[in-house]
């Protein structure tokens, strides 16, 4: 069955443990809880410089699993989650990435999905206007087109952070 929303998936193997590897992701992570302490501090933010950062992700580490967002101080709709898990083998780690759509982002592109084509359906049905119909279609398909670039490039940004997040000593 065709994927219908942009998703990549990623294998990862490494020489370092599994422990090895949360550290390095619990040291690039912080809570939902713990950014809105660092905002209110003053130290992230709109307003912050970004080297003052020292994190890249927010999200959760726990028990061989993650679950991780890169962390922006402005929205970004088209962020992908990190969603995956790390394998412990005789000779390091396996580690199995997704990179998914927002679930907010979802939301929002079926819903313009939704009126897209209900728009379609009123000027072919209704109207009998097959250009009308068309333009709407392309609009569609334009705006669809638009938002797997937009995933892929913050997809290809979120995999090189990830990468070095679990490079870094």
């Amino acid at each position: 069955m065709p994927q219908i929303l942009p998703f990549q998936q990623i294998t990862l193997v490494s020489s370092l443990s599994r422990e090895e590897l949360e550290q390095r992701l619990l040291k690039q992570t912080r809570s939902n809880q713990e950014i809105a302490k660092l905002e209110q501090s003053g130290k992230i933010g709109y307003l912050a410089r970004r080297s003052s950062q020292d994190f890249e992700f927010r999200g959760i580490v726990r028990d061989s699993c993650f679950y991780l967002i890169p962390y922006r101080p402005y929205p970004e709709h088209f962020q992908p989650r990190l969603v995956g898990h790390i394998e412990e083998t005789s000779l390091g780690s396996i580690i199995f990435v997704r990179f998914k759509l927002l679930a907010g982002t979802v939301f929002f592109a079926a819903l313009s999905a939704l009126i897209f084509l209900f728009v379609a359906a009123v000027f072919l049905f209704l109207q009998q206007n097959i250009w009308s119909t068309l333009l709407t279609l392309a609009l569609f398909v334009g705006s669809y087109g638009i938002m797997l670039l937009n995933f892929q490039q913050k997809a290809r940004i979120a995999r090189q952070l990830f990468s070095q997040a679990i490079d870094e000593p």
